[in-house]
């Protein structure tokens, strides 16, 4: 395992520095220009609240998880640490967070796999991966799984900021537009069932008008109706076209309210000009329903 200690401060004088690349943390002896910089003008500042956001330190390393819990907590941050992919996922038991910042390489089950189990479990949170092993393989597979970002070492907490601050940014613009589908959805699903409404008004109406000049054409186109929706449910379709069908088969026969009185209700046998007139209601039905 890569072992990425942090400290404040530098190794004794003639001491090699074994450890593989390290997250450095700044400090005010550093020379560097994110050390120089006013608290308020360091990377991942903003005058806009951030002690909302709940954040889970994952390194199995406790002077990381110190060191990045300072650079966090200095911006607003509300923090929690866990060592292990067990132990995250039993601070999830207790609360809920917006952001996870996990090594990559921890004991066991490794930030992967973290990331995997929080994809289920917690969906709506952002996790940013931190790899001391320059693999873009690795790290390719990292965001297919979900990451929102991936950090390379060596790195300045800083700059880690600047990560989280753009995952929580990211995040938050994903929600916002979520939550934006979810209104328009839930609009157009109240518009159209008032169009369904309006449909079935109409429908009525007709059938209305329709049974005013043919008293048994309207319990007849009920029956139709029924009928149709009986055979659209037998052969597995969905509700709302079980009752489009329903509402127009009831309508089969609206065009005889264009057809002559003498003609309609003739008692007799009609003659071939009668019939011939009586045949064009299948026309003007299509075009008062089409």
């Amino acid at each position: 395992m890569v072992r990425l200690p942090l400290s404040d401060s530098s190794p004794p004088e003639g001491t090699a520095d074994r450890s593989a690349p390290r997250l450095r943390a700044a400090s005010k002896e550093e020379s560097g220009p994110q050390a120089r910089l006013p608290a308020k003008s360091r990377p991942g500042d903003s005058d806009e609240p951030a002690a909302a956001a709940r954040i889970l330190l994952v390194d199995d390393e406790p002077k990381v998880r110190g060191v990045l819990r300072r650079a966090l907590e200095r911006r607003g941050f509300a923090l929690e640490e866990a060592g292990t992919v067990a132990e995250a996922l039993r601070c999830f038991e207790r609360q809920s967070f917006d952001l996870v910042l996990s090594d990559m390489n921890l004991p066991g089950a490794d930030g992967v796999e973290l990331l995997r189990r929080l994809t289920i479990l917690s969906p709506q949170t952002a996790v940013v991966v931190v790899s001391g092993v320059e693999d873009l393989e690795r790290a390719e597979n990292a965001i297919r799984e979900g990451a929102s970002g991936y950090v390379f070492k060596p790195i300045l907490p800083d700059q880690i900021v600047l990560h989280v601050v753009a995952a929580l940014e990211r995040r938050r613009r994903e929600r916002a537009h979520e939550e934006r589908k979810g209104h328009l959805a839930r609009r157009l699903g109240e518009t159209h069932s008032r169009l369904d409404d309006s449909h079935s008004q109409i429908a009525e109406r007709l059938a209305l008008v329709l049974e005013s000049r043919e008293p048994e054409e309207g319990a007849h186109g009920r029956r139709v109706g029924v009928y149709s929706a009986i055979l659209a449910r037998a052969i597995g379709w969905p509700t709302y076209l079980t009752s489009l069908v329903e509402r127009a088969a009831a309508l089969h026969d609206i065009g005889k309210v264009g057809v002559p009185d003498a003609i309609l209700r003739k008692s007799g046998q009609l003659t071939d000009k009668e019939r011939q007139t009586m045949a064009t209601h299948t026309e003007l039905g299509l075009k008062i329903l089409g």
